[in-house]
């Protein structure tokens, strides 16, 4: 089943998970584009995602992506949460739907898997947050 987007401020994200980029991120780890050529790249700054790990508060994730020009790419996610993709450059979707610099988008809980597709000529820039419902 498909993820229902809903476009939201970034104010809707909490500021507590939103803080979480300030802490220490994880290495950079490869991402694969749905046709398995390199898609980009992302880091952890809290909880758990694309096999890294790093300690944070309980039932919260944050981490930073960057989508090369023209991928896209599946992330699978934590069913138990809601997760917010905030902008930081043109040219993303989410989900099929399109997020200008500085708007998030919003995937309820119940879905295993996200997809950011990035249709811009740059490299393209993301937080995805993700908490407990």
């Amino acid at each position: 089943m498909r993820a229902t987007v809903e476009i939201c401020s970034a104010d809707e994200i909490p500021k507590k998970t939103q803080a979480l980029t300030e802490r220490e991120p994880s290495g950079w780890v490869a991402l694969r584009a749905v046709d398995t050529t390199p898609g980009g790249k992302l880091r952890v700054y809290a909880g758990h995602l694309a096999g890294q790990e790093v300690p944070g508060p309980k039932g919260r994730l944050a981490a930073e992506l960057r989508v090369a020009p023209g991928a896209q790419v599946t992330l699978w996610v934590n069913e138990d949460y809601e997760h917010h993709l905030l902008a930081q450059s043109e040219g993303l979707r989410l989900e099929g739907v399109a997020l200008e610099r500085g708007q998030a988008g919003k995937v309820g809980a119940g879905h295993l898997a996200v997809t950011v597709r990035n249709t811009g000529e740059e490299t393209g820039r993301a937080l995805l947050f993700g908490g407990v419902a």
